[in-house]
């Protein structure tokens, strides 16, 4: 957003929007070369890359559609979609497109390095604990902690430029901001939770929930093999126990060794 009282020329415009196009075509080749190099399977394919820059699209799309006074919720697409992406791939993709998504959406918006600052340093936080989704609650965590450094964050670029740093605390117009961001952040957490299933089924991936649901001794499958076959019932689970075992000595997953077993 440009201030009303600047004026710049056609040529000042021009050299703006051509340095904002190279910004762009450099991230973005970098960041195609690294995909392409170290995620062959995800470039590779028609399907997971398609998804892969729709999403992103969308995400940018949502992120400057939200992002107008006074809901400022552009953070809810971004959290989101690094959130769904270290769920479905890995950490570092997920890293990778936070980074993307910040600077476009920063670009796109208020065009303040602070706000990339504020922008990465919540998603990272985000994607930083998602090793495993063990379950729902688990993305609700992220959610809580990620608004936490969006406060932290989003009052340190405030107040390092203010005369009066000390007086922001007490500045209902200063601390709204930050406690509208720690609630798009938890809205943000709160949207993949209950997503989660068809996320799985866009993504083709199996999430630790679904194998606690599957692994259930409750499950009609294996309510199903106790009755028709106790004896491979319990073989089963004794196997599906030292796999288990067995996967997590090598840093595998074995809980999805277990329900494999099973």
């Amino acid at each position: 957003q440009i201030h009303a009282d600047r004026q710049f020329s056609a040529t000042d415009l021009l050299v703006r929007g051509a340095t904002v196009v190279v910004l762009l075509v450099v991230l973005l080749t970098l960041n195609g070369i690294w995909l392409a190099r170290a995620r062959p399977a995800l470039v590779g394919h028609a399907g997971r890359l398609g998804v892969y820059l729709l999403t992103l699209v969308l995400a940018v799309a949502f992120g400057r559609l939200l992002s107008v006074d006074p809901w400022r919720a552009e953070i809810i697409p971004l959290l989101a979609t690094v959130v769904i992406f270290a769920i479905a791939w890995d950490q570092v993709v997920a890293i990778l497109t936070a980074l993307t998504l910040s600077l476009l959406l920063t670009l796109s918006t208020v065009v303040e390095i602070g706000h990339f600052v504020v922008l990465l340093s919540v998603s990272v936080s985000a994607i930083l604990p998602l090793t495993g989704v063990s379950s729902r609650s688990t993305l609700i965590t992220v959610g809580f902690w990620s608004g936490v450094v969006f406060v932290l964050v989003e009052w340190g670029t405030l107040a390092i430029p203010s005369s009066e740093p000390a007086g922001m605390l007490f500045d209902t117009a200063e601390l709204w901001p930050l406690l509208r961001g720690f609630l798009w952040c938890l809205v943000a957490g709160y949207l993949v939770a209950g997503s989660l299933p068809f996320i799985e089924s866009l993504f083709g991936v199996v999430t630790d929930i679904s194998l606690l649901e599957m692994g259930d001794a409750s499950h009609p499958l294996l309510q199903e093999l106790v009755q028709r076959a106790p004896g491979t019932y319990n073989h089963s689970f004794i196997v599906g126990a030292i796999g288990e075992a067995a996967a997590d000595r090598i840093g595998a997953n074995g809980l999805l060794v277990r329900v494999a077993a099973y």
